[in-house]
């Protein structure tokens, strides 16, 4: 065959044993042969229409990045008037700042009219109604920095920040692919990063990137200290995002969790200043108290977090199984017990993997990947928090190698992913109204949690294949990266 096209495959008996390296014609690598003698390692095929297909994913994703990165320029003032989450955490830490207490409405009202807070037409404040003030002392104390300018320079500042650290966390992301003749994943990621501008004015923003660049640093083994800081601060920001990424890298072993260990010590130690500091304020003596209210409030029949049905418009944003549970009944002391008891068996499943599999890439891989769907499933999330899904694109580009189930599964898995993600299209493209006596309405109810539910039990299953010593040597061969990423220097 000519250089450009030239073919390379393990050939070894069917009793798994490697006897040489060589070129094969097509015939003999697209048909197995009859007998003693077979195919069993994977294709790396040096063509140029493969070579131009991985430059045209590479190409997509990086103008999906580039799209992302322009957000802030071409789409300020429709977040200015969406920012309704940063709003209520940066006003809450002006409280800090100015000695008020950070969980009442009129307070953090007060707060963000004197910072110049935008008050024109069209604005959300839905931020200020009553028990929203819901993020703990240890964000609003990170969120100081930001708290210390007017409105809408630290709204831009974090919306700069944000999309900066994104972009980051997906080029790192990518980095951490180990097929690379494909262009479908690359294509995957790019789509995906380009329609992730709503996260930007969210504090998941954040959170999410800090720990996705953690998980790059542990699992590369590079540069460990920044590592275990983004993750801590992730932690500390919002717990409910990273934290159970953290608890794969406490369960492998080895120096790893030693690191997942120093992230835990060292988020207590984030979380400290923010307690300490609500604490002295004596309009924020009750703060706890206060702080209970407005989430058992928010998240009662017919508040803001509602999950169920009677929370028309909201719940449709929800990725928890309680709101897809509620559809059913939407009763609290039935479907929270339902939901957690789902996630506790999942969890149990993935842990014994975890706990068993031995070192490899594909361990890694699908193991951070199925965490990351089930940390959407037992608590509050909403469709913004899919963005920590980006940790999935690695484990679709894993599989994306392998031929039949596995592949179709990943394309269809992260076109769900993308489409769930952007909620607010779909209704102003059907043309959705609130109306829960629609099929279609409480189709979106569960559409969300759903797809969460279906992608944790994906990666779940082929995680739990690494406990297979043939089966996970044969995967392993149909890429060309087997060695365990975090014993590397």
């Amino acid at each position: 065959m000519p250089g450009s096209s030239r073919i390379f495959a393990v050939v070894g008996f069917r009793n798994r044993k490697q006897i040489g390296v060589g070129n094969v014609s097509w015939r003999q690598i697209f048909k197995r042969k009859q007998g003693s003698f077979g195919i069993l390692g994977g294709v790396t095929m040096q063509m140029d229409s493969r070579t131009n297909a991985h430059r045209a994913g590479i190409s997509a994703f990086l103008l999906g990045t580039l799209l992302f990165l322009l957000i802030p320029l071409r789409g300020f003032s429709g977040l200015i008037h969406e920012s309704s989450d940063f709003a209520i955490v940066y006003s809450s830490s002006k409280c800090l700042i100015d000695s008020c207490n950070p969980y009442d409405s009129a307070d953090t009202h007060r707060e963000y009219i004197k910072s110049e807070g935008d008050m024109s037409a069209g604005t959300s404040l839905i931020a200020f109604r009553p028990y929203q003030a819901l993020y703990p002392p240890s964000t609003l104390f990170w969120i100081v920095p930001f708290a210390s300018l007017p409105w809408k320079p630290a709204l831009a500042l974090w919306l700069t920040m944000s999309a900066i650290l994104f972009a980051v966390a997906a080029f790192l992301v990518s980095d951490l692919f180990q097929q690379r003749v494909f262009a479908t994943p690359f294509l995957l990621l790019g789509i995906f990063i380009s329609g992730s501008g709503s996260i930007l004015a969210q504090p998941s923003s954040f959170a999410i990137s800090l720990s996705v660049i953690g998980v790059w640093c542990l699992l590369r083994n590079r540069f460990p200290n920044l590592g275990i800081l983004c993750f801590a601060l992730s932690v500390a920001l919002k717990p409910q995002v990273g934290g159970l990424v953290v608890v794969y890298f406490l369960l492998v072993g080895g120096q790893v969790r030693r690191r997942s260990v120093a992230i835990l010590v060292a988020a207590a130690l984030l979380c400290i200043p923010g307690f300490l500091w609500v604490s002295k304020i004596p309009a924020a003596a009750h703060w706890y108290q206060d702080l209970s209210v407005n989430i058992a409030t928010s998240t009662s029949p017919g508040g803001l977090n509602d999950p169920g049905p009677t929370n028309w418009w909201g719940a449709a944003d929800m990725t928890s199984l309680q709101s897809l549970v509620a559809v059913f009944v939407n009763t609290p002391r039935i479907y929270n017990p339902i939901a957690w008891g789902v996630f506790g068996c999942l969890l149990l499943i993935w842990a014994h993997v975890t706990l068993r599999a031995k070192p490899s890439y594909r361990k890694d891989i699908l193991g951070v990947a199925t965490i990351a769907c089930l940390a959407l499933l037992p608590v509050y999330h909403r469709t913004y928090d899919l963005r920590l899904l980006i940790l999935v694109f690695p484990a679709i580009a894993l599989l994306f190698a392998e031929e039949g189930i596995a592949r179709m599964g990943a394309l269809i898995n992260s076109l769900l992913l993308i489409v769930c993600s952007h909620p607010h299209t779909i209704r102003e493209t059907l043309k959705l109204h609130q109306d829960p006596r629609s099929p279609i309405w409480n189709l979106m109810l569960l559409c969300c949690p759903m797809v969460a539910l279906l992608s944790s039990i994906f990666f779940l299953v082929y995680y739990a294949r690494t406990l297979n010593p043939m089966k996970e040597s044969a995967a392993q061969e149909l890429g060309a990266e087997t060695v365990c990423l975090r014993s590397r220097s």
